[in-house]
């Protein structure tokens, strides 16, 4: 992933760099200095495990929005 489509996938999922430092590390990241880290992502394109992270975000919350919607359906019928 290059650095633009890093932040483009920040910018969907409705997170800024540092609401993602903050997330990564309330879930547990290793480094000591996860924003710093978030950073450098932003210049370079983060590692694949982050790669991985952004597309489950991703993907959970469209799933969550497509169960919102049957439910929606179902309570107007």
């Amino acid at each position: 992933m290059s650095p633009q489509a890093f932040r483009e996938a920040l910018a969907a999922l409705g997170m800024t760099q540092a609401a993602f430092a903050r997330f990564l590390a309330a879930h547990g990241h290793p480094a000591k200095d996860v924003a710093r880290s978030v950073r450098r992502w932003a210049e370079i394109g983060p590692p694949g495990e982050v790669v991985v992270i952004l597309t489950l975000l991703r993907r959970f919350r469209e799933d969550a929005a497509a169960v919102a919607e049957v439910l929606a359906e179902t309570k107007a019928d």
